[in-house]
């Protein structure tokens, strides 16, 4: 964990595109990953990419996953203050067409 800064040692957020046409998922995911600014000393991004569960309920769903270091963000706060600029307009309005946006932080599973 210690060599991949997974908790323990960061905190994690994850967002979750979902929506049941596969290619605008995957746009919107892209989309949504190059809108992306504020990154900070000690934060990685990863994606985006297809979830482990690809498909589930009839649903494709990709997701992004932000790792803040703890030695630099030491309660999170600077995670939390990061997801909320980037994303603050769809935790009002998480529908984008048919496609849907899910917002984890500290999630307790990556499938």
């Amino acid at each position: 964990r210690k060599e991949l800064d997974y908790p323990p040692f960061s905190w994690l957020a994850k967002i979750e595109i979902t929506g049941k046409n596969k290619d605008k998922v995957s746009i919107l995911a892209l989309d949504i990953s190059k809108s992306i600014f504020g990154k900070y000393d000690g934060l990685s991004i990863l994606g985006p990419a297809p979830c482990y569960m690809e498909k589930l309920r009839g649903q494709y769903r990709f997701h992004i996953i932000f790792k803040s270091l703890k030695n630099f963000d030491p309660n999170g706060k600077k995670l939390h203050s990061f997801i909320k600029q980037n994303f603050q307009n769809f935790s009002k309005n998480n529908h984008i067409g048919q496609s849907r946006i899910n917002i984890h932080i500290d999630p307790l599973s990556l499938i």
